[in-house]
């Protein structure tokens, strides 16, 4: 009609989930009013207890959010609450729409259930409405209608059609965005049940979908490294439900090829965003996907190989930033031997680096650097920036590790030379931090901070939570030693926040032996145990053998008085350690001869390499199980 207005009706207000809801915080209006007053009605016993009840408000928003806040879906679940807890009416929520259902007698049939709803709905629809329906549930998040006209064959009149029967919503998210579309879940899983009772409908919608949205990641790989990286992460960011769900339908097709074209760019979104639980997961689905198949087709050609160790050497570096080094450096290693043995030469030299810092982390320097030089001349004869830049990086870390602050600064200069010209940023940002540790080990602390800043700022514009928790975790060193112990501790404990927030078992290690040693200074003797021990048990269960030593020599610091003979021994473990840094091995050496003048004992050397590395562990073990300190108090 020319004069018809249309005004679109969503669902009711649904508070955010990491809001937190206590009873206060639940608004006049929202969904969760509603069902706690269709719940009450039904069981205020129940519902009434709050928090502690078998509905707390938490999960309450859960329910609300999961019907995505529509009236009848909100009633409806709570109509379960006489005979299931909020948490199994949530869980039955997610995996069955049927579960939505009332037998009250005074209710219209249609209205009886959310399915009645749909399928009365569907019913209304010709059959090209229902087609394109079909087609559309396959996008696992909002979308735009270039991809819904690849995908789904849609044009501008279909969507606009399916818009005004309110079956799908229209959200304007303004420039450079534009309008986006996205069912109701509910909705999706309907018409998705609807799409896979068509077999050859689903295999084709399935192939464009995973095609589309992989191809569109693929086009992102230059971007990443370039000077739209900023942009190019977040238009990744804004496709990631539907990059998930295409990663998973071509690998349930054993669609290798695509997958080969996009898992760099995947890689290195979730490298720079610090999602590295997702994608350790993700490259062993598709890792062991590929193995399986090869195994049971005996189909083993070089191209395949190469993707698999490709796959694998991603998942193991993911493995490794979660803390789990030696798994992590087991699969690195065994894509590098891959790719060796297949002469995949830029793809070994993308890989070394990591290698070399997962063998660095292990407590082999030496092995470490001849890892990362190997990439780097292979990256400078190339003339390939990239390969050169990323291991002029890891370089610059290991020599600094070794003590060697003139070598580490110079790899750090030549690596932001590259990405400068490059503008990549977000790599910049490990050439400026490394720079900042060249200067903080030459004392000139205003210096590193500024590099320290710098590298901050990038991360945080990017999103990665890992890049910002080493920067704090390095700010806080400067601030430390310029006897600014309240801002250095206020910079570890944001660090550890970060570092548990994202899983990161190495990470939340390192700002733990900062906070002990912090507590030492302070006097905070307890405390410094305290951390020290939960760095320890976070070291040994990652096997990062340098923070193993570092929060080892912390312990025996603070326990010499009590157990001296204990005490001895780990400081002249840590002495003899060829993984040891200087720093631990120094205040070893000191230990050593403080606890031998008083306890008036001949000063005794540091154990041989062979012996020290061979009971590292047994000694970690006797101080974990001989302090039951309450590892996980307040710091």
């Amino acid at each position: 009609l020319v004069d018809e207005w249309l005004v679109e009706v969503g669902g009711l207000p649904v508070p955010e989930p990491e809001s937190s809801p206590t009873d206060e915080s639940l608004s006049a209006g929202d969904a969760t009013e509603l069902f706690l007053q269709r719940a009450q009605r039904l069981a205020p016993d129940i519902v009434s207890a709050g928090a502690a009840s078998l509905c707390p408000r938490p999960t309450i928003v859960r329910i609300c959010r999961l019907v995505q806040g529509l009236p009848l879906g909100v009633e409806l679940a709570a109509s379960w609450v006489r005979l299931l807890s909020c948490q199994e009416i949530a869980d039955e929520l997610k995996q069955n729409l049927d579960f939505l259902r009332s037998s009250a007698s005074d209710v219209p049939e249609r209205h009886q259930s959310l399915r009645a709803v749909f399928d009365y709905s569907w019913a209304l629809l010709d059959d090209s409405d229902r087609e394109l329906l079909r087609r559309l549930s396959i996008f696992a998040g909002a979308f735009d209608r270039p991809a819904a006209a690849a995908v789904a064959g849609a044009n501008v009149q279909s969507l606009a059609k399916v818009v005004d029967y309110s079956l799908l919503q229209r959200r304007i998210s303004g420039a450079p965005v534009g309008p986006r579309y996205e069912f109701l879940e509910n909705l999706r899983h309907f018409a998705l049940e609807k799409l896979r009772t068509a077999n050859d409908e689903l295999d084709l919608v399935s192939e464009r979908f995973s095609h589309y949205y992989l191809d569109y990641l693929a086009s992102r790989l230059e971007d990443l490294r370039g000077e739209r990286q900023r942009a190019a992460v977040q238009e990744i960011a804004l496709e990631i439900a539907n990059i998930r769900a295409a990663w998973r339908l071509a690998i349930e097709a054993g669609d290798f090829q695509i997958l080969a074209t996009a898992q760099e760019s995947l890689a290195m979104f979730y490298y720079m965003r610090s999602w590295f639980a997702e994608g350790e997961a993700n490259f062993a689905l598709a890792s062991g996907q590929l193995a399986g198949e090869q195994f049971a087709y005996s189909t083993v050609d070089a191209e395949g190989e190469i993707l698999l160790a490709r796959l694998k050497a991603w998942q193991g570096w993911f493995s490794y930033l979660r803390g789990r080094i030696v798994e992590g450096r087991q699969l690195l290693r065994s894509g590098v031997d891959a790719m060796r043995r297949h002469g995949a030469t830029f793809a070994l030299a993308g890989t070394l680096p990591y290698l070399a810092v997962a063998t660095s982390a292990a407590g082999d320097n030496v092995v470490a650097e001849q890892l990362a030089n190997e990439a780097h001349q292979i990256g400078r004869q190339a003339g390939n920036h990239d390969i050169q830049a990323v291991a002029a990086n890891v370089l610059s870390q290991i020599c600094y590790l070794q003590g060697d602050y003139d070598r580490a600064r110079q790899f750090g200069q030549e690596s932001l030379a590259l990405l400068r010209q490059n503008g990549n940023t977000w790599s910049m940002a490990f050439s400026l931090t490394n720079l900042g540790r060249a200067c903080f080990a030459a004392t000139d602390y205003e210096q590193a901070g500024v590099y320290y800043r710098e590298a901050i700022a990038i991360r945080q514009a990017l999103g990665d939570s890992r890049g910002n928790a080493l920067g704090l975790l390095y700010l806080g060193d400067t601030a430390e030693s310029e006897g600014e112990l309240a801002s250095a501790r206020q910079a570890y404990q944001q660090s550890l926040v970060i570092f548990r927030d994202i899983g990161s078992r190495s990470g939340a290690a390192q700002a733990l032996i900062r906070l002990g040693r912090l507590n030492e200074i302070e006097e905070q003797i307890v405390q410094a145990r305290r951390a020290y021990l939960e760095a320890l048990e976070l070291a040994q269960e990652g096997q990062a053998v340098r923070l193993q030593l570092d929060a080892l020599q912390g312990l025996a610091q603070t326990a010499a008085r009590q157990m001296p003979a204990m005490t001895l021994f780990a400081a002249r473990l840590v002495a003899g350690h060829r993984a040891s840094g200087d720093a631990s091995r120094i205040a070893a050496g000191n230990l050593i001869a403080q606890i031998c003048a008083e306890t008036g004992s001949d000063v005794v050397q540091a154990l041989s390499a062979e012996e020290a590395a061979g009971r590292l562990d047994e000694v970690s073990g006797e101080f974990l199980s001989s302090m039951p300190i309450n590892t996980h108090g307040s710091l």
